[in-house]
Parts: C-alpha cells; sequence; structure tokens
C-alpha cells in the first residue's frame, strides 16, 4: 500500500446459513491497534445487497494511508481486523485480518529500469521481467531484500508444483 492512496481489495464470503442478512448490516474495521491506527483510515461499508442464505457475496474493501503515515521499515507487516455488524452493532461470522505493508512510491521508468540491471545479473536471470518488478517494489527497490522476496516465492512455487506432481502420481 501507498501513502496517500486508496486501494481496494475484492473479497468474497459465503452467508453460511440457512438465513438471509438483515438490512443494515455493514462491513466495519475493529478497534484498530495504535500502530495501525496511524497509518489506516477507518473502514465501514453498507452492505447493499440482498445476501441469501448459503449465497456468495463480494465486495470492494477500501483500505486508505492516510497522508501522514511513514514507509514500513525492516520488513514490519500492519494487522488490521474486520467484521460484519448486525442492524444493532453485534459482529457476526468470521473475523477478517488483513495484512499490509506500506511502501514507497516509485517511477515505473525507474522500477523498469533497475528491473533491467537484475536481469542481466546471473542470479537474478531465473526470474520473470514481472516478478522482478513485483519483488523490487514491495521490498522498496532493496536489493537483498528484493532477492530474499524472490527466492522466497520460488520455493513456495516449487512445492506446490510438487505436491501437485504427487497428486498426479497418486491418481
Amino acid at each position: 500500500m501507498h501513502v496517500n492512496k486508496t486501494d481496494f481489495l475484492e473479497v468474497t464470503v459465503k452467508n453460511s446459513t440457512n438465513w438471509p442478512w438483515k438490512e443494515g448490516c455493514t462491513f466495519t474495521n475493529l478497534p484498530y491497534s495504535e500502530d495501525v491506527a496511524q497509518v489506516l483510515e477507518d473502514v465501514s461499508i453498507p452492505v447493499s445487497e440482498y445476501v441469501a442464505g448459503d449465497a456468495l457475496y463480494t465486495f470492494k474493501i477500501p483500505l486508505t494511508v492516510i497522508p501522514s503515515a511513514k514507509v514500513t521499515e525492516n520488513g514490519k507487516q500492519f494487522e488490521a481486523k474486520f467484521s460484519f455488524k448486525g442492524p444493532k452493532g453485534n459482529c457476526f461470522g468470521h473475523l477478517m485480518t488483513i495484512k499490509f505493508k506500506i511502501v514507497k512510491d516509485f517511477e515505473e521508468f525507474e522500477v523498469y529500469q533497475r528491473a533491467n540491471e537484475l536481469i542481466e545479473k546471473q542470479e537474478f536471470s531465473q526470474f520473470t521481467f514481472e516478478q522482478i518488478c513485483e519483488a523490487l517494489i514491495l521490498s522498496s527497490m532493496e536489493m537483498e531484500a528484493t532477492l530474499q522476496y524472490l527466492v522466497q516465492k520460488k520455493s513456495l512455487q516449487s512445492n506446490d508444483s510438487k505436491v501437485e506432481t504427487e497428486n498426479k502420481i497418486k491418481i
């Protein structure tokens, strides 16, 4: 997420009951911790659609970082908790925790130039241009953190493909 910008997170939830949600329900943040309250605006979204029992409901959560927020340092992540509330203000359903970092805005040209430089280095040749750009942005253009992110992502992908291969073999 970026300072003084709003990101929209699309979420789909399921009403796992047999009854529709009542009119006047909202999706809102629970009281933020002190550090989250200093960086994120409050969220309160009315549920404007009819949500039948056993139905899916898709909506977008606007997450706005306030102008005075500082860029996240040392890999720190923030956690904000959210819940649905009924017309009387009582929480229902599962709590939703959203983890986020605040990253510095970079010019696209700057990111692309750095990504090209990294592709030319042997240790980054196994990654795509898009993966490198994503990693650079998420790591605030720090080289060591970028490499760490890419290696971790590659490891997760290889574990997923191993599981997929094992499942195919068992069938």
